[in-house]
């Protein structure tokens, strides 16, 4: 194993940006999984290219729930990206356009 990727593997002590995303994230999908289903009347599916990173955002939300507030660089990029999809599967089913919610140096 590289020294990098030692590194990126270790759990660090996640900052209040991180904290407050995972607690608005999880409660938003739960909502979104709803909603989806009342707009559209089909049950929401992650994509398949999606899912590591939904399970990486569910064991971070899982870590968080038992007190531990640290966070992998891995799963910091994997919230990020999770996020952008569920912003992203809310406007579609409600008609808005798309909107990019981090920038590209975040």
């Amino acid at each position: 194993m590289s020294e990098n990727n030692r590194h990126a593997n270790q759990l660090v002590p996640s900052g209040e940006g991180i904290v407050s995303l995972v607690c608005a994230v999880v409660p938003r999908y739960n909502d979104l999984i709803g909603t989806h289903q009342r707009i559209t009347g089909n049950r929401l599916i992650i994509p398949k290219e999606l899912l590591p990173d939904y399970n990486q955002v569910k064991q971070l939300a899982d870590r968080y729930a038992a007190g531990d507030y640290r966070h992998r660089s891995s799963e910091a990029s994997s919230l990020k990206t999770f996020a952008q999809w569920t912003v992203d599967v809310q406007r579609k089913i409600r008609g808005q356009p798309p909107l990019k919610v981090f920038d590209s140096e975040d």
